[in-house]
């Protein structure tokens, strides 16, 4: 009886594991009413050459994106470069996938500022409430040695040190050969 009762807890918990790691479905809601952020319908590869990350400049995470369907996570910081996953993408309606050996990774697609956000579902929360508090506390412009900078860009720039981000850069080689 007592073996029974393991077995049917180990299964009972094995299940609630998987259900966690199981992609949640992009949730369109979360990111309507916030003026200037935009759904990716589609990207294109050399949008986000050299890849996507996040961080400071002396510590981040990169994603590189190859033409061939693969990807590589790196760690780096001003001494040393870490290879830390590898694996294969793809997309998915509106979301990029990035599955390695042992692991699922699963990413919103969202445009501020003419700038591209890499979002995982559990940080979609935490990012609408960054970007919104941004919106609020950066003034219209900030003066600087012959030109301006718009609060737009702060905004960018200060997301972009929390969240997988990149610029875009050209239009010529799709993402993935065929997005659904």
């Amino acid at each position: 009886m007592k073996n029974f009762l393991t077995t049917i807890a180990f299964f009972i918990a094995l299940n609630l594991f998987q259900t966690r790691l199981k992609s949640q479905p992009l949730n369109q809601d979360v990111y309507s009413n916030i003026a200037g952020l935009t759904i990716v319908d589609s990207i294109n590869l050399l949008e986000i050459d050299f890849g996507f990350g996040f961080g400071t400049g002396t510590h981040g995470y990169s994603i590189n994106l190859f033409s061939n369907m693969t990807y590589r996570l790196q760690e780096s910081d001003c001494q040393l470069n870490i290879e830390l996953e590898k694996g294969t993408y793809s997309t998915v309606g509106k979301q990029l996938i990035l599955q390695s050996k042992n692991k699922k990774s699963v990413f919103d697609i969202v445009s501020f500022n003419k700038c591209y956000f890499f979002i995982l579902p559990s940080q979609r929360t935490s990012f609408v409430s960054d970007l919104k508090r941004f919106q609020i506390e950066y003034p219209r412009q900030f003066p600087r040695t012959g030109s301006k900078i718009s609060s737009d860009d702060m905004i960018v720039y200060s997301l972009r040190r929390k969240y997988y981000s990149n610029k875009p850069r050209r239009n010529d080689i799709p993402l993935s050969k065929k997005s659904t």
